[in-house]
């Protein structure tokens, strides 16, 4: 008898158990309808397809999870959004959220959020108005792709608290995140621009006490884009350890003394903390899309290690810290990968010394070489420019300034860039 009631228990156990997980299509036929079979702390698991309806979670906890390989791909719905959430918890995992259906109406987002707190680890979200957005909970983004969003932010926070690292955002048309009232940091992600007149890598408006650091935002008419309502909103904002590449303005302030009526506007450079550059990345391959970084990349031990979720894994799930500092951007640079073999090679017949030096350095080439060599200070301006004729050895004087410096030899095969340390 105990062993025919422990049997029932199990088999009652199992379909409880069971109730938890709810596959996509072959528990319930779709994305909304799933939603509404599920209980607060399920789980709902995508197969492999399209899948182009909408949900309203309202009050719950789940757990969406897409497969691994990326192929759960969901398209936002008449209404334009994949998801609207209120007052939820919810773990985005393993999905890609694209428009393909071109005639869908904006504001066109995958994820609408209010009053919720939102998770999203390794996903991507292409060819979007704006893919995420969350007013007043906590958002914590990781591991995920932003691709081609078509006219909006990538990101918009109105309120709460985030918690933003190891993305790639690129062809972003005006920018990649809008921090509006929300405290949080932003670190180790990789922002690259569609170079338009009116873009901005990040703009953080009225009262936001945020962290960004370890970034590499490149291609964007304006870097950093700060609004304020009083110009003591300023001192809440903590930036380093940063590459800000290829914009018209690597900072920019606007101080409001009321929110309609700018009494500055300028191109005044904030006195940003340590470890700021603005030199090329040297990225392995921008035409395909891979934003990783070569072996000679000046953002490799750029970063910072100071705060403990700094170092982890990267975008590629390598592991953090390789050398002695974090790299910059979504990409740890490790020789373990192989990817830039040809560009090693290339580095490995230069030679640079001494290192470090007093007021001049020698380059020394095993094969001749044509093109131009480039020196440039932190900020990304050209100290010294001189065109190679065919050289075996040169040398170069470095400017006056002690510090950190940076050689960049461009010619038809690469670009390689090289650091310099003046003492």
């Amino acid at each position: 008898m105990k062993s025919f009631l422990f049997a029932l228990c199990s088999i009652a156990l199992l379909s409880l158990n069971a109730q938890h997980i709810i596959h996509v299509p072959r528990d319930a036929a779709n994305l909304s309808s799933a939603v509404q079979l599920a209980n607060s702390g399920d789980t709902i698991i995508f197969a492999s397809g399209i899948f182009t309806d909408s949900a309203h979670v309202n009050n719950k906890r789940l757990v969406i999870q897409g497969q691994a390989d990326g192929s759960s791909v969901l398209s936002p719905g008449i209404n334009g959004r994949s998801f609207e959430l209120l007052n939820s918890d919810v773990e985005f995992i393993h999905l890609t959220f694209d428009n393909l259906q071109q005639n869908t109406p904006a504001p066109n987002y995958a994820i609408s959020a209010t009053y919720s707190d939102v998770k999203i680890y390794q996903c991507s979200f292409n060819n979007l108005l704006s893919p995420v957005y969350l007013y007043w909970g906590h958002l914590a983004i990781s591991h995920s792709t932003f691709s081609e969003v078509r006219g909006s932010t990538a990101l918009q926070l109105a309120g709460g608290s985030f918690n933003i690292h190891n993305n790639l955002f690129y062809g972003q048309n005006y920018s990649a995140a809008m921090i509006n009232r929300a405290n949080g940091s932003f670190y180790n992600n990789t922002l690259i621009g569609a170079t338009t007149s009116r873009n901005y890598g990040i703009i953080i408006n009225v009262d936001s006490i945020t962290h960004i650091y370890n970034n590499i935002i490149d291609g964007f008419a304006r870097g950093i884009y700060l609004l304020a309502t009083d110009s003591s909103e300023f001192n809440a904002l903590r930036i380093h350890h940063n590459n800000i590449y290829n914009v018209a303005h690597l900072y920019r302030y606007e101080y409001n003394e009321s929110l309609n009526r700018p009494i500055f506007y300028g191109n005044l450079t904030p006195n940003p903390g340590i470890g700021e550059i603005s030199v090329y990345s040297n990225f392995m391959d921008t035409l395909n899309k891979d934003y990783s970084l070569q072996s000679n990349s000046p953002c490799i031990d750029a970063g910072t290690n100071a705060y403990p979720n700094s170092i982890g894994i990267d975008l590629n799930g390598n592991n953090r810290l390789v050398g002695l500092q974090t790299d910059l951007g979504a990409f740890e640079y490790s020789v373990l990968t192989g990817l830039d073999r040809t560009h090693h090679d290339l580095e490995a017949k230069i030679e640079v010394f001494p290192q470090p030096t007093n007021n001049h350095i020698y380059l020394r080439f095993k094969e001749k070489r044509l093109g131009r060599i480039e020196i440039l200070d932190t900020s990304g301006e050209v100290a010294n420019q001189i065109t190679l004729t065919g050289q075996n050895e040169l040398r170069i004087e470095l400017p006056e300034t002690k510090g950190l410096y940076f050689l960049r030899l461009i010619n038809d095969e690469s670009v390689i860039v090289k650091k310099i340390i003046k003492i």
